[in-house]
Formats: C-alpha cells, structure tokens, sequence
C-alpha cells in the first residue's frame, strides 16, 4: 500500500485494532505492505 502522506493510516490503525480484538489473524495482517514513497 502506497502510504503517501499518511493518507492510509486509519486503515492501517484499523487492521491493528482488528489483530488486537482477535478479528483478524496477524499473519493475515502481515500481508499488508505499506511504503511512503514508491
């Protein structure tokens, strides 16, 4: 996911949160990648 100005950071918050409440597994969350610039 390409992160730019950290526009994607709520969602990203969001899949964190999801790991934490057990929603999602965190090998699953791993799978999203994030980068700043391309």
């Amino acid at each position: 996911m390409l992160n730019v100005e950290r526009y994607f950071d709520p969602l990203l918050r969001l899949f964190d949160h999801a790991v934490k409440e057990q929603f999602l597994k965190s090998a699953l969350r791993s799978l999203v990648l994030e980068a700043s610039d391309a």
